[in-house]
């Protein structure tokens, strides 16, 4: 395994450089040390440089680390937000991929399980970068919320609007707008609703003089 070109793969895949992709590797690999046997550790240190080997050294053993406890470890370790100790943890597990022998790598990830160990799994060239089961894919591209993900322009253009063109009470919103004014839909004249016509009208004053007080 060549130091130069494992480096030169985190850097460009994690976006990490000098101090920070070190300090990335060394987290990782510390982690991996606690998660590994004596002799996967023994294996796999074989492959990698001698300034690399004590990375691997644990102070002690875990039982198990699920991937979001890993990444908030490295994330720990390198005093790095977590979304970024994901991307670099990703970053590092697949260059280390690149370098081992396959039975090696083979051997590794079965150690790990079918979650983490799916970190080690080899890049394929012209193909979007593959993802840890626990996360979730992007969405559909046009119906995101993001620059990368989202469509061009307003979700509800002016062009596919149907606004209403009349006020609430307007004439032009009535399927009969002059039924309060004709003779045969109309209501009646003010005397007629108000019943105060001939027809329905009482002889005499409404007030008699006897019934008035002083």
């Amino acid at each position: 395994m060549d130091r130069a070109v494992f480096f030169e793969q985190v850097e460009g895949r994690g976006g990490v450089a000098g101090d920070e992709a070190e300090k990335a590797v060394i987290a990782v690999f510390s982690a991996l040390g606690e998660l590994l046997t004596a002799d996967e550790t023994a294996a796999l240190a074989a492959q990698i440089p001698t300034s690399m080997t004590q990375w691997l050294r644990a102070q002690r053993r875990a039982k198990s680390m699920t991937l979001d406890e890993l990444y908030a470890r490295v994330a720990a370790d390198t005093g790095l937000p977590l979304a970024r100790a994901l991307e670099v943890t990703q970053a590092v597990c697949r260059a280390l991929a690149t370098q081992l022998r396959p039975d090696v790598r083979d051997r590794l990830v079965a150690h790990l399980g079918p979650h983490t160990g799916r970190l080690f799994d080899l890049p394929i060239e012209g193909t979007p970068s593959q993802r840890p089961l626990h996360m979730s894919g992007p969405p559909p591209s046009g119906q995101g919320h993001t620059l990368a993900t989202g469509r061009p322009g307003p979700r509800h253009p002016l062009s596919e609007a149907h606004p209403e063109t009349a006020h609430t009470h307007s004439v032009a919103r009535s399927e009969d707008p002059h039924a309060d004014s004709k003779l045969s839909s109309a209501p009646g004249l003010t005397q007629e609703i108000l019943h105060e016509t001939l027809a329905e009208g009482k002889p005499g004053p409404s007030r008699k003089v006897a019934d008035t007080q002083d």
